[in-house]
This record gives structure tokens, sequence and C-alpha cells, in this order.
């Protein structure tokens, strides 16, 4: 899956953190990132290069300012449906994306990031909607899964367009942290005691990788 749009970093102001995203328009084709960690090392780079272009003065790096306009050039804001905080977002095309976050939110994307509408859940009432937190969601072929606190996973085949809470038993070593789509009814979960889980099956039973 292909990420192309990002939450912003902690020097954004509160007030846009809530309520948008950033979204790269260096030029890059996103589609050529294999993954979320691909543009973590990317950005990595970029902040190197322009410590390094840097100029001291008094004994303190500061930016110049062409460095300055040149990285803000690089990203535009999306607006978003909602003002909740975000958690996760995933693409399983370079136009179909979804992200998921605090209260409930959900929201799906058909541009590639550039506009967002509001989704709900189809197995959720509205009122207990609002109480979890959606912390982790992956996609693949239109097979996607969503982890929420409190503890709760859900499992769509058709792209998000009906849900199936997926039970967990109370015996599970520690709380599901992480999952992954890995094709048609497949998936690999993570819990917080380190123990890994496949499922083939849709979810109906977990097989043990690492205790």
């Amino acid at each position: 899956c292909t990420s192309h749009a990002f939450a912003p970093s902690s020097t954004v102001d509160s007030s846009v953190a809530a309520s948008a995203l950033f979204a790269s328009t260096d030029g890059d084709d996103n589609s050529n990132l294999d993954d979320r960690r691909s543009f973590v090392g990317k950005a990595a780079t970029s902040a190197a290069a322009m410590a390094a272009a840097s100029v001291t003065t008094n004994g303190v790096l500061v930016p110049p300012q062409a460095a300055e306009a040149a990285a803000s050039k690089m990203w535009t804001k999306v607006e978003l449906p909602f003002e909740d905080t975000l958690y996760d977002i995933d693409f399983e095309s370079e136009t179909h994306g979804y992200l998921v976050g605090a209260r409930g939110a959900f929201a799906e994307t058909t541009d590639g990031g550039k506009t967002w509408e509001p989704r709900s859940f189809s197995n959720l009432d509205a009122e207990e909607e609002v109480t979890y937190r959606f912390q982790i969601l992956s996609f693949k072929n239109g097979e996607g899964w969503v982890l929420g606190k409190p503890t709760l996973m859900l499992h769509t085949k058709d792209s998000g367009r009906s849900w199936e809470r997926i039970p967990l038993s109370p015996k599970l070593p520690g709380e599901p942290t992480a999952v992954v789509s890995l094709g048609p009814n497949q998936a690999e979960m993570i819990t917080s005691t380190g123990a890994i889980y496949t499922t083939d099956n849709a979810g109906r039973n977990w097989k043990a990788q690492v205790k």
C-alpha cells in the first residue's frame, strides 16, 4: 500500500494538526514508495540535507530562508471532515485510501488524498462508534482490518462498504497493537506482549507464530 498524505509534525500549530493532513507536492511520485517506512527514510534524508545547508550564527544552526521556503513548498494542507486526532492512514491503491482516529473518526479518499469524506462503520451505531479510538488500519486489494480501543477488531472484504466485528479470545496474551492485511482472508496480528498470530480464515481462528 502507498500512503500519499501524512499527519503533520509536532512543529505544526495544534489547531491545524487536529484537523488537517499535509500532502507532499515535491514532484516525486509517491506511488514509488513501498511503504511508510520509505517515507520516513525520505523525510530523514530531507532533514539532513536542510541541516547541511544551514548557516551558523553565534554557534546555533539557522536554516537559510531559501531552504525554508523550498521545504514549505513540498507540502500542501489537506482539509479533513473532522477535528479529532488522527492515528493511522493507509492506501490500497494510488487513489483509494482510508484514515482513522479518535472518537470513531473514519474517512475515505478516492482521489489520492486531495479530499476526504467521512465514513462510518456499518456494524456500529453512532453512539457506540464515538466511544472508540481507532488506532491501526491495514488494507490490501479491498480487504481491510481495523484495531480500536477499547479492544476492538473490525474486518471488511468489500473496501469498507460493510464490516464485521472479529471476536478475540480473552486468553490472548496482551492487547492487539498491530494488524497487517496479507491477502484474501489472511492477516497478521501482534500483541502488546510481542506475540504474533496469523489467520487464513478471516479472523475466525488465529495461529500463534511467536509466543
